[in-house]
């Protein structure tokens, strides 16, 4: 439980009230509870905030009225704001500053930073670094020489392999496993198939987030990266040598074949599918269920199967909705 005058100094807000009362925790506006704390959009109007039950809204420095029913913070960014106000409130990862070296298992050489907590059934390898205020679920496993730095929090049931580098502020949810087996082979003189060994790493970069159930092949040789401030979704494949940039939105069930380059502030959305050895530049959103299957160099939006530019695609689709009534007009003057 926080005050409003604590929140507003926590977010350098504005607190537009004499009252100072204290939040027990979040809410959304429409959905508004009595001694919790909302946000407002910079465009919403004062009669939903007058509807709103919260007790204290945080809103945007242009707004230029108070309402009597809530507490009034002004910020530059309200959705910024209320994100920095629910890691406030957010009790699943509070840090004991101590370890049960009973419930987990380590490994030789292992360096272990301050207020790090490691659950219950654990298995750390040699050589592993873990930074100041991370975080490490139950029943993980940390394969030798991974590097975890400062305030990651890696959640339960997570495979690390060996090798692995992981950045700073990195959430990485449960079931995910990064630096497996890339799914790489070759076939023998016999036409057999066989696996070609990858002796790669990983390297996830700062403020990168991983959902759940994602895998993230280690490179065959060299790297699969994830570039920084990466926000990856649930069931996500990145498959070896993959090189993903910044800022880049990777919605669920995504898959990203070997080898290929994404380049910075790219969006795939859910079901996208990524062939292996191409490129695809900055600034392009992939719409979903989309097929990437040649380099994609101009950006721009693109959807269908192959991806094309989004508004070539749209007006294919109108003419393929019109064939019916085009064959009509055609079949009256051919004979068929």
């Amino acid at each position: 439980m926080h005050t409003t005058s604590y929140i507003s100094n926590y977010i350098n807000g504005e607190l537009c009230s004499k009252v100072d009362i204290k939040i027990k925790g979040v809410c959304s506006l429409d959905k508004g509870k009595s001694g919790f704390i909302t946000f407002a959009k910079p465009l919403t109007k004062k009669e939903s905030l007058i509807k709103s039950k919260a007790s204290a809204i945080i809103v945007s420095k242009n707004i230029d009225f108070n309402i009597d029913n809530a507490v009034i913070i002004k910020v530059d960014n309200p959705i910024k704001s209320f994100i920095d106000v629910l890691k406030l409130f957010n009790g699943d990862h509070n840090f004991s500053k101590s370890i049960n070296k009973d419930n987990y298992i380590l490994g030789d050489n292992v360096i272990i930073g301050k207020n790090v907590e490691i659950g219950d059934n654990t298995i750390i390898a040699d050589n592993v670094k873990i930074g100041d205020n991370s975080f490490i679920g139950s029943s993980c496993f940390i394969g030798r020489c991974v590097d975890i730095q400062s305030d990651s929090v890696i959640d339960s049931n997570v495979t690390i392999y060996h090798d692995v580098r992981i950045g700073k502020n990195v959430k990485i949810s449960s079931g995910a496993v990064i630096g497996g087996q890339g799914f790489g082979f070759i076939k023998d003189e016999n036409n057999d198939i066989i696996d070609f060994p990858h002796i790669g790493n990983v390297i996830v970069s700062d403020n990168v987030s991983i959902g759940g159930n994602t895998c993230v092949d280690r490179g065959t040789i060299d790297s699969t990266i994830i570039g920084a401030n990466t926000k990856i979704d649930n069931l996500v494949q990145i498959a070896h040598n993959v090189y993903i940039g910044k800022n880049c939105i990777i919605a669920a069930q995504t898959g990203i074949a070997g080898s290929s380059v994404i380049g910075d502030n790219v969006t795939m959305a859910g079901q996208v599918g990524v062939i292996g050895h191409i490129l695809i530049t900055n600034n392009v959103i992939i719409a979903s269920k989309s097929t990437v299957m040649k380099s994609i160099t101009k950006s721009g939006v693109y959807s269908g199967t192959p991806a094309i530019e989004h508004n070539k695609n749209k007006r294919i689709y109108i003419i393929m909705n019109k064939l019916p009534q085009i064959y009509k007009k055609l079949k009256k003057h051919l004979i068929i």
